[in-house]
């Protein structure tokens, strides 16, 4: 049953492969790609400043809490 399928297969392929609107098809996405390869390219840089970005925030976000933490003292010592 393989056998009857593959020559089939084969022709349709060879159809596909001259057909001249999957050549256009083919370009097209081959220009969407190339488009979206510089986006990012152009996105990446920008994503390691906002990442650097958070990270020095979230360091500056520890340092305060812990100042507040020693500012406020302990909260399990009762003044009697």
């Amino acid at each position: 049953m393989l056998m009857d399928e593959l020559p089939g297969s084969c022709s349709m392929v060879q159809d596909a492969l001259s057909d001249p609107n999957v050549d256009a098809e083919s370009d097209s996405l081959r220009g969407k790609l190339t488009l979206v390869g510089l986006d990012s390219e152009k996105l990446n840089p920008e994503i390691r400043k906002l990442e650097r970005q958070s990270a020095s925030s979230g360091h500056c976000a520890g340092l305060i809490n812990e100042a507040l933490q020693l500012y406020e003292g302990p909260k399990d010592l009762s003044i009697e």
